[in-house]
């Protein structure tokens, strides 16, 4: 006996083909925007580099004109010429950096390196910007004396320069601190932790929550008043990923704001035992500032003296 059994598939058919289509339409389509999306971040890379080219020349040459004798007024105008020269070199290699992390072309380095001499020379390249404005820029580091710490240093270098200086420009009375510390992190290595703390104009927790988003600033009325194009933090953030780490940030409004860097860092051993030049002198460290203090005193405790504070 023979059974048969006919159906019409036309439709299933056609069904699949269309789904297969579309997948094949979506993927390619997929395709194409990552293509163009490497293409324009690749185009914007290497328009970043020529535009940068020419501004080190021009900055080069206001460096020259700065050190030869000027008239007052012309030294003001100097000023801030190169003032908004060194604004747009920073917003250029904000862009360079930026549009290297979406190619995928961002490479880290790690190396060994000092960590107090890191913290310092940050310190020492905003001390004067805030001093002009009445600010009083102070760092404390803590970390053992004569051991290296390894890591991308010029990473986490651009990474402080842009908090410390978003510190300075959004500070207006009061006290900016830069403290570092390498930490023991239970089952998890060593990390860095880096803060950047102001009294400055502080943020709502709404305006915190979308900082870190590239060209966005806590308030439209915050680019209009202190500039920026509210690309360097989102740049922080991703450079902080690619090193394990991230940035972090606790704000109030009106009061000031905290920056805290993470990263995993490894400590390279001491070739030598830490010098201690002050072994067995006792020093008292004065100072109406508690942070200046103990740091001071942290310092001679290094070197061998004991420390009254």
């Amino acid at each position: 006996v023979w059974v048969c059994a006919l159906r019409d598939v036309t439709a299933q058919v056609e069904l699949e083909d269309t789904l297969r289509r579309a997948r094949e339409d979506a993927e390619a389509a997929r395709q194409a925007a990552e293509a163009a999306t490497r293409a324009k971040s690749a185009f914007v890379a290497t328009m970043s580099h020529e535009i940068r080219t020419p501004l080190n020349g021009v900055l080069g040459h206001l460096e020259l004109l700065a050190r030869s004798p000027l008239q007052p007024g012309q030294r003001e105008r100097l000023d801030r010429i190169r003032f908004s020269a060194d604004a747009l070199m920073r917003i250029i290699s904000d862009v360079l950096d930026f549009s290297k992390i979406e190619a995928g072309q961002l490479d880290v380095e790690p190396a060994p390196f000092a960590l107090r001499p890191l913290i310092e020379s940050v310190a020492l390249l905003y001390a004067p910007d805030a001093l002009r404005k009445g600010v009083r820029l102070f760092f404390a580091v803590e970390a053992p004396l004569g051991q290296d710490c390894i890591g991308d240093a010029h990473r986490i270098r651009q990474i402080l320069n842009n908090l410390v200086s978003n510190a300075v420009k959004f500070t207006e009375s009061g006290r900016i601190i830069l403290r570092a510390e390498v930490q023991d992190v239970d089952g998890m290595g060593t990390q860095l932790r880096m803060q950047v703390i102001d009294s400055g104009i502080g943020m709502s927790l709404q305006q915190a929550g979308q900082l870190f988003q590239p060209f966005q600033q806590a308030d439209a009325s915050v680019s209009r008043r202190y500039g920026g194009s509210g690309l360097g933090l989102a740049l922080c953030q991703q450079l902080a990923q690619a090193m394990g780490g991230q940035v972090a940030v606790e704000s109030t409004e009106g009061v000031g704001s905290s920056f805290t860097l993470l990263l995993p860092v490894r400590l390279q051993p001491a070739a030598l035992p830490a010098a201690q030049p002050l072994a067995g002198q006792r020093i008292t460290v004065l100072s109406s500032t508690p942070e200046w203090r103990n740091e001071v005193g942290r310092l001679m405790a290094e070197w061998g003296a004991q420390a009254l504070l």
